[in-house]
């Protein structure tokens, strides 16, 4: 068998959360039960039809094989692609929910520090990852749990313009998507306070190391490791009154609840 070329991010699983055992369950019926028995549904349909058609419309064995050839050939075509595509997205998915999951474990420390974090932020068509909020201000965060070469020193590198991830750059830019999500965080928050609030983008990458160039200080948008994001947070000056946290804490809270 060969080697693994690329590995997880993540060092360690994150904390296990309320329900995950029924989310076990419902996955294994999902991909283990229900799946298994349409596909078996759907063969033997499949030959009943054939079935019914020669009984209707006696055939040489010759033509029972090519009807059945044709027939196998268009189920590998239509079943085979999207199977593949759908268990290599899930993939993927279950790798993002790890590194989010994992990020929330480090935001359990920010909120400590009398932070308000507020998970899965929905918007149209989009979501944000995290909002933090405290008197330091409001932050969205952007997660991108990446695999990382099996072997090797990866790294993702910021010189405050662009970033590059393991020296190659990203199809969707990140900075991009963390830019416009606190721009929509922001204008839903002047939609309903009616204050302007500035809200700073951040972009983690759980596991990886960040190198950035003195200019990505300068930047409007932070790229962090997870890890690193209490400490840049202490050193950010008090911005807001406890009051504005509280009004923004509650029509965030109204956001998230889908009643904004």
């Amino acid at each position: 068998m060969p080697k693994p070329t690329r590995r997880s991010p993540l060092k360690a699983a994150p904390l296990r959360q309320a329900g995950a055992s029924i989310q076990e369950e419902i996955d294994r019926l999902r991909d283990d039960v229900i799946f298994d028995r349409l596909t078996l549904l759907f063969g033997a349909f499949a030959i009943w039809v054939l079935a019914l058609v020669l009984w209707l419309f006696p055939a040489p064995l010759g033509v029972f094989f090519a009807l059945l050839s044709v027939l196998f050939v268009g189920v590998i075509a239509w079943a085979v692609p999207p199977t593949l595509r759908a268990k290599r997205e899930i993939g993927h998915l279950r790798q993002g929910l790890a590194g989010e999951r994992a990020v929330a474990e480090h935001l359990e420390l920010i909120a400590h520090d009398g932070f308000w974090v507020v998970h899965d932020l929905r918007g149209e068509g989009f979501n944000v990852d995290h909002v933090i909020v405290g008197t330091q201000g409001v932050f969205t965060i952007e997660t991108k749990t990446l695999s990382k070469p099996a072997v090797g020193d990866a790294r993702v590198r910021f010189d405050g313009e662009a970033l590059m991830v393991d020296s190659h750059v990203l199809d969707r830019d990140p900075l991009v998507q963390a830019r416009a999500q606190a721009a929509w965080v922001r204008r839903t928050l002047e939609e309903l306070t009616g204050q302007g609030y500035p809200v700073r983008p951040v972009v983690v990458f759980p596991g990886w190391y960040v190198e950035r160039a003195p200019a990505a200080a300068k930047a409007n948008v932070w790229v962090l490791e997870p890890k690193e994001l209490r400490g840049w947070l202490s050193l950010e000056p008090h911005m807001l009154p406890r009051h504005a946290v509280e009004l923004i804490r509650n029509r965030l809270k109204l956001v998230a609840r889908g009643g904004a």
